[in-house]
């Protein structure tokens, strides 16, 4: 775990050398401290960690939501998923103020049909999003198509990758 917690670090804030950063020691804090690599921070880098898939969706509808309201004053926004997407957009819809629009997905393939969503994008869609794989039965949304849509229309997208037990 200690690995990983340390690649996260290093993801989000800079590169940590060689350091036990969870330790409570006082002489490994310091070393801590001393072996983060300023050097290659700068102002675009950010990023979130998160305890997990659930607040991690939530986040993610929170800073569309807040984006749209700043850039487009969107007062009503909505989130366009299938009806396979992860039970998280419900929660976050309800908690976040916002409407929650889903698609049916193709009855043999539970596979969203991009054109479905096409369709159901109104001046107040604020995020698409789509799962790899998703939560009921593994199967991998258009990804790619998917984003091409949010891109194309200027809303946001989420992809969200539903594994675990």
């Amino acid at each position: 775990e200690g690995e990983i917690v340390q690649m996260m670090i290093g993801l989000f804030h800079g590169t940590v050398k060689n350091a036990n950063i969870i330790s409570t020691d006082d002489d490994d804090l310091a070393k801590n401290e001393n072996t983060m690599d300023t050097a290659n921070k700068s102002a675009d880098c950010c990023g979130t960690l998160t305890s997990g898939g659930t607040e991690s969706i939530l986040l993610a509808c929170k800073a569309y939501r807040d984006r749209a309201r700043h850039l487009y004053n969107i007062t009503s926004p909505e989130i366009i998923a299938p009806t396979t997407i992860h039970a998280a957009f419900e929660k976050a819809a309800h908690y976040f103020g916002m409407k929650l629009i889903l698609i049916d997905v193709d009855e043999k393939t539970s596979i969203v049909k991009v054109e479905d969503v096409r369709r159901a994008i109104t001046k107040n869609t604020v995020l698409l999003a789509g799962s790899a794989p998703n939560f009921p039965h593994g199967i991998i949304d258009p990804i790619e198509e998917l984003a091409c849509l949010a891109y194309e229309n200027n809303i946001g997208f989420h992809s969200d990758c539903c594994l675990g037990g």
